[in-house]
């Protein structure tokens, strides 16, 4: 499988692989929040076999992560939006690790009853939501800052400053995440 890691930030590393990424909070506790944990596009789908319920979830990033970082598990995922390519692997994750799931209550149902829905690319399986997050204010995982905000304008993936880091995330109600250590 290829993969790109990159540290971005001395907290931040982003792993690319195929059409999406994975960003890993990494605190000075060791414990790590990832924002997102979907598929690897070109490897989950079997040739002849589009439908979103065919495609695996692969730990994709567990061998960057504890190459560049030491860590060798993920304790808390922040889930951006809801498409299927963002969230797939998520169960898996909170069966081999007991990982949290965190979203913004903005559309935390229609992780945890997707069945209800009629929405493109939603993930088909209920991810249950151990936190939902408030928009416009401030919350804190291990001492690091976050702030949600829906925005409308995506013009660059990152805008970084020496306080932190702005993730512009796309999709059908897209956030932008400000992480300040």
């Amino acid at each position: 499988m290829r993969m790109m890691w990159k540290q971005v930030l001395p907290h931040l590393c982003r792993a690319k692989y195929s059409g999406a990424e994975t960003h890993f909070v990494v605190a000075d506790s060791g414990k790590v929040l990832c924002i997102d944990f979907g598929y690897p596009t070109g490897e989950s789908v079997a040739p002849g076999k589009r439908h979103p319920s065919n495609r695996r979830p692969l730990l994709h990033s567990m061998a960057g992560l504890y190459k560049h970082t030491g860590a060798d598990r993920i304790d808390t995922v922040f889930v951006s939006h809801f498409h299927d390519d963002h969230v797939n692997g998520i169960n898996l994750l909170r069966r081999l690790y007991g990982t949290q799931v965190w979203a913004a209550d903005l559309f935390a149902d229609l992780l945890e009853q997707p069945m209800k829905y009629v929405w493109p690319c939603l993930w088909h399986e209920t991810i249950p939501v151990a936190c939902r997050l408030p928009l416009h204010e401030s919350f804190k995982w291990e001492g690091i800052t976050f702030t949600l905000t829906p925005c409308r304008d995506i013009r660059a993936p990152f805008r970084c400053s020496p306080s932190g880091m702005t993730k512009f995330v796309g999709g059908a109600k897209p956030l932008m995440i400000c992480i300040a250590s």
